[in-house]
């Protein structure tokens, strides 16, 4: 069983291709897998919307895509918060 698998089932998840999950490393940055569309990018701040139309803001600072596929980013810096936004 995989690591993701166990987590998942731990979580009640079935379906992880349908949600965002983000793995986050203190200090380091985050990887955000299943984002849909960037709609807002500096070095300071991060916002995505995933494919199930939810909108994720991370910010903090030095903030940098180092990788970029159509479903998953890289980020490296100094990540502060991680959060959903509710319009």
């Amino acid at each position: 069983m995989s690591f993701l698998t166990e987590i998942n089932e731990m979580l009640g998840i079935d379906h992880i291709s349908t949600d965002m999950c983000i793995t986050f490393m203190i200090g380091k940055g985050a990887v955000v897998q299943g984002y849909k569309k960037i709609l807002s990018i500096s070095d300071s701040e991060l916002i995505v919307a995933g494919k199930n139309k939810r909108i994720i803001k991370i910010t903090g600072s030095n903030l940098e895509i180092f990788s970029l596929a159509c479903s998953e980013i890289v980020l490296h810096g100094k990540i502060e918060r991680i959060e959903e936004c509710h319009d």
